[in-house]
This record gives structure tokens, C-alpha cells and sequence, in this order.
């Protein structure tokens, strides 16, 4: 018996302790997950006051009364923070990335509801900073290069059309006479 009282009283002591201990700190981050009619999205949002001054080029994403706010060069909410998910009606994860204090940061993927990639871009304080590459069929095709949030060069076809020999076909295949003789009366009109 007094055993289980040593045990009741110690437990409880420890719960005191706890809460004590933990009384007045806002925890650094809060996970958030939000269902909608196209799917659930899991977000990450700081727990900190921390006092910014917005960039007017800049996109900043909070959450505020429930639902997701992206704005330009406004910050409304409490801060993104963390690792972001979306996910379509099956599970199938449609969009990832990381935010800091607001801020798209790192890698961010996007994929077609059946998983394969469709872009892939780098951002920098909430700008794009690196590549952006789109994929047609989950393969490389178009591949753009940014440098605080501006286009470098133009952006370059990673899948260059074929180009034929005059007598073959897109495959290489040499055209029959009949397919030829076609193509010499179109060249003549």
C-alpha cells in the first residue's frame, strides 16, 4: 500500500514539475494540418514573435484564422516554419518544401497525382536562387537558372527536337519512294 502512495505522489510531484517548468515558454513550432476539398496540406508555423521587416519583392506565406495567407512583401499570421506537404485526395504527396520565418528556403518539388516529378525549383529568402527545372513525362525538359529571383540567360530545352536527313523520317527510317515523291511536290508548290 504505501508503495502505490510513493508511486501516486511521485507521479503527481513530476506532472507539478512539468508544468511548472513548461509555464509561460511558446513552443518554437506548431504542426498544423489542414484538410481541404483537393486534399490535406501539413505545415510547420513558428511559435516566435520575432519582429521582421517585410521585403517588398518578397513573398511571405502565414496562417491565420485557419486557413493559408501568401502575400507580397506582407507578412499576415503567424510565420510558415518548417518542413510544408500537400497532399492530393490519396495521400500521394503533390508538393514539398521548407520554409523559414515566412520564407520559401531550399528545394521545392512538385509532382503530377501520379508521382512523377513535374519541377523542381531552389529558393533563397523567399526568392528563386538556382534551378528551376520543369519535367515532361518525370524527365528532365526545360532547365532555368535564377539569381536573386531574375532570369539568367534563356531558359534551355533539355530535349532537343529531332532533326531529320532530307529521305527519313523522325525515327531515322529512310522513306519509301512513294513518301518521297510527296515531299518533292510539296517543295515545289
Amino acid at each position: 500500500m504505501k508503495t502505490k502512495l510513493g508511486i501516486t505522489i511521485i507521479f503527481v510531484l513530476s506532472q507539478f514539475a512539468v508544468m511548472a517548468g513548461t509555464k509561460g515558454i511558446i513552443p518554437s513550432k506548431q504542426e498544423i494540418i489542414l484538410r481541404t476539398s483537393e486534399g490535406t496540406i501539413r505545415i510547420w508555423v513558428s511559435g516566435e514573435n520575432k519582429k521582421i521587416s517585410p521585403k517588398p519583392n518578397r513573398f511571405y506565406y502565414g496562417y491565420y484564422m485557419g486557413g493559408l495567407f501568401c502575400k507580397q512583401g506582407e507578412l499576415q499570421g503567424k510565420p510558415l516554419d518548417g518542413e510544408f506537404y500537400k497532399y492530393d485526395l490519396k495521400d500521394n504527396i503533390i508538393e514539398s518544401g521548407l520554409f523559414k520565418y515566412g520564407l520559401k528556403t531550399g528545394l521545392w518539388k512538385h509532382l503530377s497525382p501520379g508521382g512523377k516529378l513535374t519541377e523542381t525549383s531552389e529558393y533563397r529568402n523567399g526568392v528563386l536562387d538556382g534551378e528551376l527545372m520543369i519535367y515532361k513525362n518525370g524527365k528532365p525538359d526545360i532547365l532555368e537558372k535564377y539569381k536573386e529571383g531574375e532570369l539568367i540567360g534563356k531558359p534551355k530545352s533539355l530535349n532537343p527536337p529531332i532533326v531529320t536527313q532530307k529521305g527519313e523520317d523522325k525515327n531515322g527510317k529512310k522513306k519509301n519512294l512513294f513518301q518521297r515523291l510527296i515531299m518533292k511536290i510539296k517543295h515545289m508548290k
